[in-house]
Order: structure tokens, then C-alpha cells, then sequence
């Protein structure tokens, strides 16, 4: 399964859209507190209270995904 992922600012400006593979961890890797919670079949938006723990999760589990967008 793909994931889509993009970044807006509270203004709603995108950057450039994502497909990856294989980016979420499964539900028990109890490290990944956000990304795990990533609904993969809806909609996920995470707010500026939450994005310096959702970088830190996401590069470390960035480095096992693959683009698909190429």
C-alpha cells in the first residue's frame, strides 16, 4: 500500500505531493507515537504542536520507504 503525503503551512500552501511505500510502522512499535496513528485508508493532518515529534518519527522511519512518484 501507498501513502501520499504533502506539507501545508496554516495557510494552506502545499509543497510538492509524495508517494511512498512501506513508510508506516506497524501498530507495535509502541516508538512511533504519531506515525503509527496514520490512518492509511483516510485522511491524517497532524498541527504545529505535534510536527517536531512527527519529524523525529518520520526520519527515522523515512530511510525504509521507497518513492513511488519516479
Amino acid at each position: 500500500m501507498s501513502l501520499v503525503v504533502k506539507l501545508e503551512d496554516d495557510l494552506g500552501e502545499r509543497a510538492e505531493w509524495v508517494m511512498l511505500h512501506g513508510v508506516l510502522p506497524s501498530k507495535d512499535h509502541a516508538d512511533f507515537l504519531l506515525l503509527k496513528g496514520i490512518d492509511p485508508f483516510g485522511k491524517t493532518v497532524f498541527n504545529h504542536l505535534q510536527m517536531e515529534t512527527f519529524l523525529r518519527e518520520w526520519d527515522r522511519a523515512k530511510d525504509h520507504a521507497h518513492d513511488e512518484s519516479s
